[in-house]
């Protein structure tokens, strides 16, 4: 919609023009979409340029730089990461500020790699906790079970012996008489 609002705006001042253009409209259209399309590729290499370098030598020590960048932020607010990783500071800062741009960039990624394992696991493990409610619930179900069955006799056998002792006291508490026929 909006290049057939350019042509017609054209066709308009093109016959209010008293020297009119020699090209149509349609063709004015597409050297302006044209110049446009240029400057904006212009621009956007000129950026390119500035932010990562003209040459291969200045793209390599731009791109180090970021990395150098990155190790001293991870080593300022060094992330929290899992038990099994190695500490960030295992390998001090002025040891790491001179590896290369490919060790650097290999170990930027690392931790990077590593901060997401952390924290993977890290949401499982609270997939998997209860809170403290569901604990206590648990734990009242558990001791109410567990003083039920201490109630009860653990096997046949010693509810066998429960009742027979059970009987003796009976008869040693009240003792009934026995009649001797003569």
């Amino acid at each position: 919609m909006g290049s057939a609002m350019w042509k017609l705006i054209q066709d308009l001042i093109d016959t209010n023009n008293p020297k009119p253009p020699r090209r149509s409209s349609t063709a004015w259209m597409n050297a302006a979409m044209h110049q446009l399309l240029k400057f904006s590729l212009r621009c956007w290499k000129y950026r390119n340029s500035c932010v990562h370098g003209s040459t291969r030598h200045e793209q390599r020590r731009i791109a180090l730089q970021k990395v150098r960048e990155q190790i001293k932020s991870i080593y300022t607010d060094p992330p929290t990461l899992a038990p099994q990783f190695p500490s960030i500071h295992a390998i001090p800062l002025e040891h790491r500020m001179k590896l290369s741009l490919q060790m650097a960039e290999q170990w930027v990624s690392l931790i990077a790699h590593q901060v997401r394992v952390t924290q993977h696991n890290f949401k499982i493990l609270l997939s998997r906790h209860k809170t403290m409610d569901v604990h206590l619930r648990t734990m009242r179900y558990e001791a109410r079970n567990q003083a039920k069955e201490r109630r009860q006799p653990e096997t046949p056998r010693k509810a066998l012996l429960a009742q027979a002792q059970s009987r003796r006291i009976e008869e040693m508490l009240h003792p009934t008489e026995r009649h001797h026929l003569p």
